[in-house]
Formats: C-alpha cells, sequence, structure tokens
C-alpha cells in the first residue's frame, strides 16, 4: 500500500502543477479581457454624459436664468 502510494504521488504532483499552471493563464486571460471591457464601458458612458450634458445645454441655461 505504501508502495502505491508514493507511486501515484509523482503523478499526481506533476498533474497539480500544470493544472496549476494552466489554471493561472486562464485567471489572467480573463482578468485582462474584463479590464478591457472595462476600459470600453467607462469610456462609452463618460462620452454618453458628454452628449447628454451638451443637448440638455440650453434647458440647463434657462433653468440657471430664472433662479436668477
Amino acid at each position: 500500500m505504501t508502495l502505491f502510494m508514493l507511486a501515484m504521488l509523482l503523478p499526481i504532483t506533476i498533474y497539480a502543477r500544470c493544472f496549476g499552471l494552466w489554471y493561472r493563464k486562464l485567471e489572467k486571460k480573463i482578468s485582462d479581457a474584463s479590464a478591457a471591457t472595462s476600459d470600453v464601458a467607462q469610456e462609452t458612458f463618460g462620452n454618453i454624459r458628454t452628449v447628454k450634458a451638451f443637448a440638455t445645454e440650453d434647458y440647463q441655461t434657462y433653468v440657471h436664468n430664472i433662479k436668477l
């Protein structure tokens, strides 16, 4: 039984090492894709806010002049 456990220890260790490296690479790809998606979303929402601000400029000027 002990010999069997010792014989299985090396393949299991090698498999765990390979799986760990593969998993780390996969996590990096997912993290990079998430960061790129976040950048695109942030830029898109920023552009939408800018367009909205310019679209309501006349209304905001009117509201500001009424308060004065």
